[in-house]
Order: structure tokens, then C-alpha cells, then sequence
């Protein structure tokens, strides 16, 4: 369980980074903070709800009798997961400080996040190997 948690923090900041990057790169598309947030305190905050939704692919798959045949097969699963919690988050911008432009933003930005999850998931888990 430690593990886990060392995990979906270490994904926490890496999206949080990536977020924040993302926003100075690209500042029409991407906007960070609003009128309670600063932009580092929304792109954390994003970041970490982000990586709280990261947990959720596994559990539902088994819920619905989902299986996966190899790791594209599970990175597009989490894809699907880090588009629509992205846009989810976009829509309640009062509440974390995370706008997007448009729906195109948010799956090139899924997709620069899907990478560097999995990336941090090698790093950190070993890619699931015990």
C-alpha cells in the first residue's frame, strides 16, 4: 500500500508540473488560477485531483468485466480517464483554477500526461514487475 501512495503522489506532482508547464507554454489554451487560486495552488491542486482519478481504470475494468490484452490496450483505458477527468476539472474551473480552450486542448494534454504517467509509473512501480 506504501508503494501505491508514494505512486499517486509521485503522479500528483508530475501532473502538477506538467500542468503548470503546459500553462506557461501555452496561455491561451491553458489557464492556471483564478480570483482564490494562485496559478501554482491550481495546477497542485489539479494535479493531485488528477492523480486521485488515475486510481480509478483498474477498479473499474474489474467492475465491468474489462481486460486488457496488453499495456496499449490499458494506456488507452487511461487515456479515456485522464481526457474526461481533464475536461471535468476544465468545466469546474471556479473550483480548482484549471480553464481549457477547447476539447482539442485537453486530449493533446491527456496525451502529454498519459506519457508521463507511465513514465512516472516505470520510474516508481517498476511497471507493475514484484
Amino acid at each position: 500500500m506504501k508503494n501505491n501512495n508514494k505512486l499517486l503522489i509521485s503522479i500528483g506532482i508530475a501532473n502538477a508540473f506538467v500542468l503548470y508547464i503546459s500553462s506557461m507554454l501555452f496561455p491561451t489554451n491553458i489557464v492556471l488560477g483564478n480570483n482564490s487560486l494562485t496559478p501554482i495552488l491550481a495546477a497542485v491542486l489539479t494535479g493531485f485531483i488528477l492523480s486521485a482519478v488515475m486510481a480509478l481504470p483498474e477498479p473499474t475494468m474489474k467492475a465491468i468485466g474489462l481486460k486488457t490484452k496488453n499495456e496499449m490496450h490499458l494506456a488507452f483505458v487511461y487515456l479515456v480517464f485522464n481526457v474526461v477527468g481533464l475536461w471535468v476539472l476544465g468545466r469546474i474551473a471556479n473550483y480548482v483554477g484549471f480553464g481549457v480552450s477547447s476539447f482539442v486542448v485537453v486530449f493533446v494534454l491527456g496525451f502529454v500526461l498519459n506519457f508521463v504517467q507511465y513514465f512516472v509509473w516505470k520510474m516508481i512501480a517498476g511497471g507493475g514487475k514484484k
